[in-house]
């Protein structure tokens, strides 16, 4: 994914977007999820919150990489 974003054109909002997809991802994978039974821990609720920032920022990450697809003549065909 970052191949792509390397070759597209950057914004700001899509560059903090990105890091705060990685950010999350790294935290998730280091903090533990906590077994549903128990009460929640604090791993297991970074964890969770983690996860959810995570998706949240890969879904903005996608829409904006769609519309910067268009301006690069490689990459067009698949901005649909």
């Amino acid at each position: 994914m970052l191949v792509i974003y390397n070759r597209t054109a950057k914004t700001v909002m899509g560059t903090i977007v990105m890091g705060m997809f990685c950010l999350g991802i790294l935290l998730a994978g280091i903090f533990p999820t906590s077994v549903l039974v128990e009460p929640p821990t604090h791993r297991g609720l970074i964890h969770g919150l983690a996860a959810l920032i995570a998706l949240f920022s890969l879904a903005v990450v996608m829409i904006a990489l769609g519309r910067s697809f268009r301006k690069n003549d490689m990459l067009k065909s698949i901005s649909k």
